[in-house]
């Protein structure tokens, strides 16, 4: 849900250049952020929820960078490769180790 809502808020123009979404865009996203999940959280907790979606992202990117040679394991959604790779990686980007097991989650969205 909250991914979806803040595509919605991006397509219609309410995101800043270099932030995520404009003023009116956070106002949006807290409203229908409650009416669609019956959550009542505020701009902060959902800028929290950005933050951590966009270090993800960030971090699920530097995991596949330069490595074009990769499988895909299409059950759980991530990368599907030995386990000398895994070591190596976990090596150079100790967070990508969350995604050994499971793939980033609303990777289209993202």
């Amino acid at each position: 849900t909250f991914c979806n809502l803040c595509v919605e808020e991006i397509e219609v123009g309410n995101r800043r250049i270099f932030t995520a979404l404009s003023a009116k865009g956070w106002s949006n996203l807290v409203i229908k952020f409650y009416d669609e999940a019956d959550l009542n959280y505020d701009k902060d907790q959902l800028k929290s929820r950005w933050d951590v979606l966009k270090a993800d992202w960030r971090v699920w990117e530097k995991l596949k960078s330069l490595d074009t040679s990769l499988g895909w394991d299409i059950v759980k959604g991530t990368v599907n490769t030995s386990d000398d790779w895994w070591d190596m990686k976990l090596k150079e980007v100790p967070k990508t180790s969350k995604f050994r097991h499971k793939g980033l989650q609303n990777l289209q969205q993202l």
